[in-house]
């Protein structure tokens, strides 16, 4: 009921009162729907962290580049791509990350989030595209989002977080990458590129790195492996010093034995010499 307040501005006012509907934000989604993109920060990436594990380089000619373990940043260590000589000759140049494409669903809305830096000693920062593909980059998954990836300075890390929505949900019997292609301005001026902290998650919001539950698992079940390999090994070492401590014990008594048996021999000898006549 109306209190007699004065009201001001437009728009609805009561006490009490029930909506009831289909409510839709400016994102185009129901309330409902954006609801469910409330993710739970899982990574949706295996062995991120570890190295060139997962990552691949796309460049021709392909002896002119190099993929190795990146430098240690906040305890861990990503990807390093380095190019070994400056040419004129690459037509396109791409950072590839394989995903499982079970965990891509069509308009989910995804975060993925990592850290990069360029060299120092580059001479142009560079732009990096982004999209998820098929490994042979035919069919795309999402739409490319040019110069999704702006380096600010050389030499310094920088946090990047890019949102996306697939148009396509990913296939079990397929193959999709992470693509990231160097936009057309830096192609042939950079030497090097490190990327860490690799993060796929779906949600409305970016959390911090983690590793995924899989990688969680097999770290303990490798962890119960090796501490069952040194319970082995003490048990062995326990077991040979016991057997140690018996051989010399026996040896010991031998030792003792052969010594009353000396003590004996020669009680014997010097009966035998006393029976000799003078």
């Amino acid at each position: 009921p109306y209190t007699g307040k004065k009201l001001s501005g437009y728009g609805m006012w009561g006490e009490n009162v029930h909506l009831h509907g289909e409510f839709v934000l400016g994102n185009g989604k129901t309330v409902a729907d954006s609801l469910k993109d409330v993710g739970n920060g899982r990574n949706l990436l295996l062995r991120t962290n570890n190295g060139t594990q997962n990552w691949s380089l796309g460049a021709p000619p392909y002896s002119d580049y190099l993929v190795s373990e990146g430098d240690l940043y906040n305890g861990y260590k990503g990807v390093h791509f380095k190019r070994l000589k400056i040419t004129e000759n690459a037509q396109w140049e791409i950072f590839k990350y394989v995903l499982r494409p079970e965990y891509i669903e069509k308009g989910k809305t995804y975060h993925i989030s990592f850290d990069i830096r360029q060299g120092l000693a580059d001479s142009t920062p560079i732009k990096l595209n982004f999209a998820i593909c098929t490994s042979g980059s035919a069919d795309f998954l999402t739409d490319l989002i040019v110069d999704a990836v702006k380096i600010k300075k050389l030499g310094e890390w920088q946090h990047c977080d890019i949102e996306f929505t697939p148009h396509t949900t990913g296939k079990k019997d397929g193959q999709q990458v992470i693509y990231f292609s160097v936009s057309n301005d830096a192609k042939n001026s950079w030497t090097s590129v490190q990327i860490v902290n690799l993060k796929l998650e779906q949600g409305i919001e970016a959390t911090e790195w983690s590793q995924a539950p899989e990688d969680i698992e097999q770290t303990m079940t490798e962890f119960k492996v090796t501490t069952e390999g040194l319970k082995s090994e003490v048990t062995q070492v326990k077991n040979g010093v016991a057997e140690n401590t018996t051989a010399i014990t026996q040896n010991a008594e031998s030792i003792s034995l052969t010594q009353t048996n000396m003590e004996n021999i020669e009680k014997g000898v010097e009966i035998q010499l006393n029976k000799l006549p003078r």
